[in-house]
């Protein structure tokens, strides 16, 4: 495949790291590279040529780096002599595209391991907001450090990371969709030196935008933001890590590490070790696994206290800020169900509160002491251990305890109960970002609608007729002219969730298919252009496209008859199962595009 760079790199030599920004235009010119590299299979995932084959959501600098950077150097620059001071060959990414020096006006933190598609996508919204030309340079260490090897400096703050963030004006820290860099101590050191220099100006960006604008102002990752402690961070090297803590301290950067007799950092391999290994009690937080703090770390985290929660403030601040910015605190009666829309920003409202009362052992169904996980936690689940308790004193829907005011929604969600409630929150996010919804796009979620303390509303134990009551509400919603999208999250065999997919279809609604690792849309694309975001799940796609009619459940099995003779009324003059078997295949046509692309992958 050509380079877009031609035969010959028309780079230079850049001996200073703060000359080593990329330019935006470098940038985009680098992502249709990779871009190309993806559509042609030619990135893979892991050791040598048998690894997976990489799509272009599952790219991240790591495979920038060993798959591009190291391999395209060297193909264009075969001769290039050895550096006569260190034996060194080749160079940094930047000085490979550059012709003169790039002095950064942005500095970025980020994690490795994000999507670069995201990590693009990021830049493209920080050029926007920042009014940035396509000429302005952007500091980042993928591309300013040299990955055939580099000189990071006996202190850190002769490390390329202090020169670097010195000479930029903002420094952007990019929160990836795993919130990885918030798991990085690097990325904490580099928010310790934001804040030791009171006149930078930091920002904060997740894939959706900037933080505290109205498509990045609730979600998980503000969450995980509003919860930063770098105390928690890790480092792949412990030494690296201890050193920078100790930094942060304010202590001697060297304390604890093994060092030569003239005080020197000591090396092994080129690493440096830690003289003090003992462990504490204490666990870290965040950490997957259990992993125990040590002791020098558990000491210097008890002294220097309010140096640790400095660096917090300057982080935790900014997403608390934005949380509450556009959630409006309420209470009101609606009568009417087609009215009780409630805002993405509610809706993450009452996500983190479930989350969080798991994560503490504070949720469990009626007359049960288990705890429920937040993993496994049911739709129905919410239901019966929040929902329910939260209304029962007002007797009334859990919109109405959030909402100001009747709001028809715009977006309508089929779903089923049985589900894991964090893949349904994690489909709505993927919409959401998709869509470039904001927090006060207002969705009908059936389970924050109804109110399960009148008559008729308890799905357990629902009558044929009090079923009807369901149907006409239900019809209501969707035939209102300001409900235009539907969003649909697996429940490819229960009745009322193909119920809804046949009254959008019928009412030429808009229509996206929702799983917990991406969306799919079948009926607009998306703002990308593109009609897949994220990896839409391939088995929700087969299950669809394998759907029977003549399978589908109901809590009350006496709702199916209904089911289908709507589907019959869709299809006149067709007997019933030609009617199903019409349904079957218009769900078989939305649905057929990842299933395709699967098989195309695998030669099939």
């Amino acid at each position: 495949m050509p380079l877009p760079w031609g035969k010959t790199a028309p780079g230079c030599r850049l001996a200073r790291y703060e000359d080593r920004g990329i330019k935006v235009q470098q940038l985009r010119d680098l992502r249709e590279f990779a871009r190309r590299l993806c559509k042609a299979d030619l990135l893979k995932s892991g050791e040598g040529a048998k690894g997976m084959k990489c799509t272009w959501f599952d790219i991240n600098m790591y495979h920038i780096r060993d798959q591009i950077i190291t391999q395209a150097i060297p193909f264009v620059d075969p001769e290039c002599p050895r550096n006569p001071e260190n034996g060194q060959r080749w160079y940094s990414w930047t000085e490979f595209v550059a012709v003169d020096a790039q002095k950064p006006k942005v500095y970025f933190s980020h994690w490795w391991g994000g999507s670069f598609r995201d990590f693009m996508h990021m830049v493209d919204a920080l050029k926007i907001d920042m009014s940035l030309s396509v000429h302005d340079a952007i500091w980042i260490c993928t591309f300013a450090l040299n990955q055939f090897g580099e000189n990071f400096g006996e202190t850190l703050f002769q490390s390329p990371f202090a020169s670097s963030l010195g000479s930029a004006q903002t420094v952007v820290l990019l929160i990836d969709r795993q919130a990885g860099s918030l798991c990085r101590t690097w990325c904490g050191y580099e928010l310790w030196l934001t804040a030791e220099d009171g006149g930078k100006c930091l920002e904060l960006y997740t894939p959706a935008g900037r933080v505290g604008s109205k498509h990045a102002s609730s979600g998980p990752l503000i969450d995980a933001l509003a919860n930063w402690d770098i105390r928690d961070t890790d480092a792949t090297q412990q030494a690296d890590r201890r050193q920078i803590l100790n930094a942060v301290a304010g202590i001697e950067e060297l304390t604890g590490l093994e060092k030569t007799s003239d005080g020197k950092a000591s090396l092994e391999n080129g690493y440096k070790s830690m003289s003090d290994i003992k462990l504490a009690k204490t666990q870290r937080r965040l950490s997957a696994h259990a992993v125990f703090e040590f002791q020098h770390e558990e000491r210097i985290f008890h002294e220097h206290k309010s140096r640790f929660m400095y660096v917090n403030n300057l982080v935790s601040h900014r997403a608390l800020q934005s949380l509450g910015a556009s959630i409006a605190k309420g209470g009101a009666k609606i009568e009417n169900r087609a009215l009780r829309g409630i805002s993405l920003g509610q809706l993450r409202a009452l996500a983190r509160e479930v989350k969080q009362l798991c994560q503490h052992g504070r949720l469990s169904l009626p007359g049960e002491k288990k705890p429920l996980e937040w993993k496994t936690l049911t739709t129905m689940d919410v239901v019966e251990s929040f929902i329910k308790p939260r209304t029962l004193a007002k007797q009334c829907s859990y919109v109405e305890l959030v909402a100001t005011h009747g709001r028809p929604p715009e977006i309508q969600i089929a779903h089923c109960w049985n589900e894991p409630f964090f893949e349904l929150m994690a489909a709505i996010d993927w919409q959401s970002e998709a869509r470039r919804f904001g927090d006060n796009t207002w969705y009908y979620l059936n389970i924050v609608a109804m109110n399960f303390h009148e008559e008729g509303h308890d799905p357990r134990t629902d009558e044929k007729a009090k079923s009807r009551k369901r149907y006409s509400q239900h019809t209501s919603v969707l035939c209102s002219e300001e409900c235009t999208r539907l969003l649909v999250v697996k429940g490819s065999n229960r009745g009322w969730v193909m119920w809804d997919l046949l009254q959008a279809t019928n009412k030429n609604k808009s229509m996206d298919l929702g799983s917990a690792s991406g969306v799919l849309a079948c009926s607009e694309p998306f703002q990308d252009l593109g009609w897949e975001f994220g990896v839409f799940d391939p088995n929700i796609a087969q299950r669809l496209c394998n759907l029977d009619c003549q399978s589908w459940q109901c809590m009350d099995q006496q709702d199916l008859p209904v089911i289908m003779k709507d589907i019959c009324k869709t299809f006149p003059g067709l007997s019933e199962r030609e009617a199903q078997l019409r349904f079957e295949l218009r769900v078989r046509r939305l649905a057929a595009g990842p299933l395709i692309r699967r098989a195309a992958a695998k030669d099939d």
